[in-house]
């Protein structure tokens, strides 16, 4: 149709029926675009490849920066992939849930993922694995420290200890790294795991330094 059209304008440039059938010609093939588009950004949608949602809705906003399914298309598909990014930090370094102010951030995400419109394998897993992280970390838990009464003991994220032969600490689940100092003697550094049932941790320096 466009090649019909443009050659009676190039017998007759001002044939009006030319022209407007050019502009007709225009319109339906910005639709047939659009339409296209808009199948592809669904679909990209439903099967988690939020990327190429965005680039499918972004290129009907290049049409018409007005069309609102695909200004709410490109909202849908950040929103996914921002949550799907953080779901997966979550999972690769769960031991970070140990800090409240992290536990509390997850659970956000955790929750604000539930309510996604477009959640497949991918996202159903992580978020399945989240909120199973988030049960294990939830609650402090009893771990048993012993030592000699002569080392100078400090955990991360809990502070400087000193010295004594058994304490008993209520720590969030995750890993923890101990240090222990005493004069004369090499110092120690560990790094636990605190899970539910853990057992007693042993921080003595036991390693005498040769000058002493």
């Amino acid at each position: 149709a466009r090649g019909a059209f443009n050659a009676a304008l190039n017998l007759d440039p001002d044939n009006e029926m030319a022209i407007g059938g050019l502009q007709q010609v225009a319109e339906q093939n910005d639709l047939a675009i659009i339409r296209t588009r808009q199948d592809a950004g669904n679909l990209a949608l439903a099967e988690e490849r939020w990327q190429d949602a965005q680039d499918s809705f972004t290129a009907i906003l290049k049409l018409d920066a007005n069309i609102q399914f695909a200004k709410d298309g490109v909202a849908a598909a950040r929103e996914h992939q921002r949550i799907e990014t953080i779901l997966s930090k979550i999972r690769q370094e769960p031991q970070r849930l140990s800090a409240q102010s992290l536990y509390l951030e997850a659970e956000t995400i955790v929750s604000a993922a539930n309510t996604l419109a477009y959640k497949g394998p991918t996202l159903n897993a992580l978020i399945a694995h989240g909120s199973r992280l988030l049960d294990l970390y939830r609650n402090p838990v009893d771990v048993t420290l012993l030592s000699d009464n002569a080392t100078e003991v400090i955990v991360s994220n809990i502070g400087r200890l000193g010295r004594f032969e058994q304490k008993v600490l209520n720590m969030r689940p995750g890993q923890y790294t101990i240090r222990g100092s005493q004069r004369g003697c090499k110092d120690i550094y560990m790094s636990i795991e605190v899970i539910p049932g853990i057992s007693p941790v042993d921080v003595s320096c036991a390693e005498r330094l040769v000058n002493y």
